[in-house]
């Protein structure tokens, strides 16, 4: 029997991915369910909302490793 992910799955996995810091995984994820549509217990305004804080990760992530290589050149 094959399992079909739902995208309550995805948010699921996104918010792990988010709490261990793996931010581009989470925004895949969230992404994902909202290609998938409805979410029970979840609206569409809080996935756009999990996509943008994974966004704000990524790039303080970026703008912090182009720091680090400044400092060291």
């Amino acid at each position: 029997m094959k399992l079909q992910a739902t995208p309550k799955a995805f948010v699921r996995k996104g918010q792990a991915a988010f709490a261990l810091g793996e931010f581009e995984a989470a925004h895949a994820s969230f992404t994902k369910a909202l290609e998938l549509g409805s979410v029970p217990g979840t609206t569409e305004v809080e996935l756009k909302r999990w996509v943008r804080k994974c966004n704000a990760e990524i790039e303080l992530e970026k703008k912090s490793r182009e720091q680090e290589a400044r400092s060291r050149a």
